[in-house]
């Protein structure tokens, strides 16, 4: 039996493949809302800067009056001015 890559196993699963691999999905609505998914944790949080654990390094995002409106074990919804979001 042949072995079914990430990519396949998504399809078959109708789930993105980054899903699956564990990469975090980032969606920005302008710069007033942010949707975090897959994320790994929240690492640091203030109203002006959010640390999100992604996989192996981690997203920054900073701006002001930011505030966590929603969140689960996989999404975070942002809101506030987001003026820079920094991969690392």
């Amino acid at each position: 039996m042949k072995k079914a890559g990430i990519k396949e196993l998504a399809e078959r699963a109708a789930l993105p493949d980054d899903a699956l691999r564990g990469d975090i999905r980032l969606t920005l609505a302008g710069r007033k809302s942010l949707i975090a998914e897959n994320h790994g944790g929240i690492l640091e949080y203030t109203d002006s800067r959010l640390v999100l654990r992604a996989g192996r390094g981690s997203v920054t995002v900073s701006g002001s009056g930011l505030v966590i409106t929603a969140m689960n074990r996989s999404e975070l919804l942002l809101r506030g001015d987001i003026a820079a979001i920094e991969l690392l």
